[in-house]
């Protein structure tokens, strides 16, 4: 919407006469107005005003020196009602003339149109040109001057004025539409490198959806004629029985591994660790230790398997975490051990190695066997879903499907799983475990008695050490 004209007119005079002259000049009841101000209308294409109503009208304000005007200016542009014009008398004595009030006029509002009013040849126009410039915001009007004159200078210049205004506001409102312009085509860039992020995302997990399967069907198809390649071996007729019992034996073995198989898958598949809460109660090292000694003892002597758990050093009495995570991700390890270890032992050890500043306070628990370890040029693989070659099931060895979700828990809890292996003297996986605040726990040497409570925490340091 068009913002109402700006007829605002500034009268600076000494005489008080030309102040009346200029309200009957520029007044509603000059019969001269309403033509002028139709024909303006009817010139810039806008609706007639309606004179009676007062529209189209002038308002004017007195000055009667050059300062006084000037601080007339200051305070309508305070009030954010400028003036469109000023009329300006030359001789206003005793203080500044005419022209001086106009530079310092423009000094205030550099956009106020300026009508000079001069009786005598005070300034000739070179002087005036020197005085104020080249400027085309100044008009001359001699006196004695005709109304009709005033009115057509008074409405033409206003016009003027406002017709600046409207386009210092079109400019605006251009630029304003070009910024918005630039806004929305960079938001459109942002969103478009987002959906090219997505899909890459999206064809990325694709990618390896469709590669985890192709594994899953290898492993899957390997296994299966493992397993009926012994069936066939037991069930011969008029074979040999201790040939037969050792098939079925090993198509039991197949079929535990089968099913330890789609038990960790399932849980790779399913585990939302986002839904999970983590637990920070007290619980001991120690207990848990001994929980895992007894759960992996009798399928470690099945397979003819040493297996102990240790500390080494002093270990805290009690921590603080998500035991049932830390315990899942050491039984996972176990499980691959005893399941890629055909001789020897299989150790769990625990530790606290010394506090680094940047890090946590942690136990590193190890997992370490003796089996045939990993190839170089499959370690790079370890932690993916699926590593093993298929082979490895037709030689009931397993496969390292647990250990991708073993590393999710593990840095879900705060700590990392990592390993070290040299093939054919086995692989050691190593599992760093937070304990969170130690202040006034009591530490002791697993599994002998624990040594008494430390006085102070210098004390426990030490004993760790």
């Amino acid at each position: 919407m068009n913002p109402t004209p700006n007829r605002r007119i500034l009268v600076i005079d000494d005489n008080a006469s030309i102040h009346s002259d200029y309200r009957k000049i520029l007044g509603v009841d000059l019969a001269a107005a309403p033509a002028q101000t139709s024909a303006r209308a009817a010139f810039f294409g806008e609706a007639a005003p309606d004179h009676e109503k007062g529209e189209g009208s002038f308002q004017l304000d007195s000055a009667y020196q050059g300062e006084e005007g000037l601080q007339r200016l200051r305070d309508a542009l305070a009030k954010k009602e400028p003036y469109a014009l000023a009329f300006v008398d030359v001789r206003m004595p005793p203080g500044i003339d005419g022209v001086r009030t106009a530079r310092k006029l423009w000094e205030i509002d550099a956009d106020l149109q300026v009508v000079i009013c001069t009786a005598f040849a005070d300034y000739s126009w070179d002087d005036l040109s020197r005085e104020l410039g080249r400027n085309d915001k100044l008009l001359i009007l001699k006196k004695p001057f005709d109304p009709i004159e005033v009115v057509q200078l008074a409405t033409a210049l206003t016009e003027k004025w406002n017709s600046a205004r409207r386009e210092r506001e079109n400019m605006a409102e251009l630029r304003r539409a070009e910024q918005e312009a630039r806004s929305y085509s960079a938001s459109l860039a942002t969103f478009n490198r987002a959906l090219m992020t997505a899909k890459a995302s999206a064809e990325s997990n694709s990618t390896a959806k469709s590669q985890f399967e192709r594994k899953l069907a290898a492993v899957l198809e390997a296994s299966s004629a493992a397993l009926l390649a012994a069936l066939e071996q037991g069930s011969e007729p008029g074979g040999d029985a201790e040939r037969a019992q050792r098939s079925l034996a090993i198509a039991s073995s197949l079929c535990s591994e089968i099913h330890t198989t789609a038990h960790n898958l399932a849980l790779q598949a399913g585990l939302d660790l986002e839904a999970f809460e983590l637990s920070s109660e007290r619980y001991s090292p120690g207990e848990l230790l001994d929980a895992l000694a007894l759960r992996w003892r009798d399928r470690a002597q099945a397979r003819g398997l040493r297996l102990s758990c240790q500390g080494l050093g002093v270990l805290p009495h009690s921590v603080r975490g998500d035991r049932l995570l830390v315990e899942g991700v050491l039984d996972a390890l176990l499980d691959n051990a005893l399941r890629f270890t055909s001789t020897g032992s299989v150790r769990v050890e625990a530790q606290m190695p010394r506090a680094d500043a940047d890090m946590d306070t942690a136990i590193v628990y190890s997992v370490v066997d003796s089996g045939c370890g990993i190839p170089p040029e499959h370690q790079a693989g370890v932690f993916e879903a699926l590593t093993s070659a298929p082979e490895s099931l037709a030689r009931g060895e397993g496969a390292h499907y647990s250990l991708h979700t073993a590393r999710r828990v593990a840095r879900f809890l705060g700590g990392d799983l990592e390993f070290e292996s040299t093939p054919g003297q086995g692989s050691s996986f190593l599992l760093r475990a937070p304990t969170g605040e130690l202040a006034g726990v009591e530490f002791g040497v697993y599994p002998q008695a624990p040594l008494p409570r430390p006085g102070n925490v210098r004390a426990s340091e030490e004993l760790r050490s």
